[in-house]
């Protein structure tokens, strides 16, 4: 299987640049390797996560969440209680 280069240009994987490793972004967050490994193939975090990301490393909320979402909040911002109110189901 080839491994999808643009996986290295998203904001997931700038949280892990940032941190130094997966697994020192798992132990930041409170998850396993294996959910970081997740969120890095998919391309974004679930939205609580997106939120802990933001205010670890300053990477805007928006850039981390399901791309589907971005049409929901065209204004480009994320509400928590929107973030609360959309819980689909992805690894925590």
């Amino acid at each position: 299987m080839r491994e999808n280069p643009s996986i290295y240009h998203t904001a997931v994987f700038k949280a892990v640049e940032l941190s130094g490793s997966i697994a020192e972004l798992a132990k930041k967050l409170g998850v396993s390797r294996q959910v970081i490994y997740v969120w890095i193939r998919q391309g974004f975090v679930p939205l609580r996560r997106a939120i802990q990301i933001e205010e670890v490393f300053g990477i805007p909320r928006v850039q981390l969440i399901d791309p589907v979402l971005h049409t929901i909040f065209s204004d480009g911002t994320v509400s928590e209680q929107a973030m609360i109110a959309y819980r689909p189901y992805a690894p925590t």
